[in-house]
């Protein structure tokens, strides 16, 4: 009783009670209702019945499976995330395509550091020079890299005319991939859509998972170079770059999947098979790069 006595004693019940209508008002007015109506006490038994309703159908919420569960869930609280309005903005790609985006950049065999740009690109939130400056953290909005244009996410990965050679380079590569591909989707690629976001489902005679892989790495060189220079005003090669960099992954996931992992046919499934780029000859990885 001494201890009750104690904590009534430190409560202030005219702030309680303050409080308590505070939160009435902010209430719905059918809550309110049920708790002037429906009081219950901790010595009463009870059960609670939770309907709910999906596919226009009323049912108990215990006998709902986990998938109709999450399938309610992402209908009624899951919003969009703003990158697909962005992004259709940009180009001329539907947004069931755009949400495919997120298998290439989530596979399991890519580098964390790959996987955190890719992430932020299909957010549309790279923090580029002219956002920066929005943002009132620096006052000027120009490309580090050609110090002439403004740079966003386009300039940064795709309009720099520091960039002209490196993407020439690289459309002679996935030219060499797609060679001989007998397939409409080739056709009707876009470059500048594939180089932001990778190419979506399959196509025959392509390894694309090694394409959205180099590509990865591509976007990953584009960005360091240009930190490098907006940070430490040092300038690399971006074509030598790509090579050391493709190399370093590819070497070390042949030693990761097929010595340390006995996962050979994962390796040569994602990166030997329709592959003109990288071969194994007697045990080693060779670059035609």
């Amino acid at each position: 009783m001494q201890g009750t006595k104690n904590v009534t004693n430190h409560c202030d019940i005219n702030s309680i009670v303050k409080r308590y209508n505070t939160l009435k008002v902010v209430l719905p007015k059918e809550w309110t209702e049920i708790i002037h109506k429906n009081i219950h006490r901790r010595n009463v038994s009870r059960s609670i019945n939770i309907n709910v309703i999906f596919k226009d159908k009323l049912s108990e919420f215990s006998m709902c499976s986990t998938k109709e569960l999450y399938l309610l869930l992402t209908s009624k609280l899951c919003q969009h995330p703003i990158c697909y309005k962005k992004w259709t903005e940009v180009f001329e790609i539907e947004e069931n395509d755009l949400c495919k985006v997120w298998k290439n950049v989530n596979f399991y065999w890519k580098p964390s550091i790959l996987m955190d740009l890719d992430f932020k690109i299909a957010h549309y939130c790279i923090f580029t020079n002219s956002k920066l400056m929005t943002m009132k953290l620096i006052n000027y909005n120009v490309c580090d890299v050609c110090e002439k244009e403004v740079e966003n996410i386009t300039h940064l990965f795709l309009l720099c005319s520091e960039l002209v050679e490196f993407h020439l380079f690289m459309q002679q590569k996935l030219s060499v991939l797609f060679d001989n591909v007998d397939s409409d989707k080739i056709d009707n690629l876009v470059y500048e859509e594939v180089f932001m976001f990778g190419l979506f489902g399959s196509i025959k005679g392509v390894n694309v998972s090694f394409v959205n892989f180099m590509l990865s790495v591509v976007r990953y060189c584009i960005f360091r170079r240009r930190n490098l220079l907006k940070n430490l005003n040092s300038n690399v090669d971006l074509i030598r770059l790509f090579k050391y960099t493709v190399k370093h992954y590819i070497t070390y996931l042949y030693e990761y999947l097929c010595d340390a992992r006995c996962m050979r046919n994962v390796f040569e499934k994602h990166f030997l098979k329709n592959n003109i780029l990288v071969q194994e000859t007697e045990g080693v990885i060779t670059f035609n790069f």
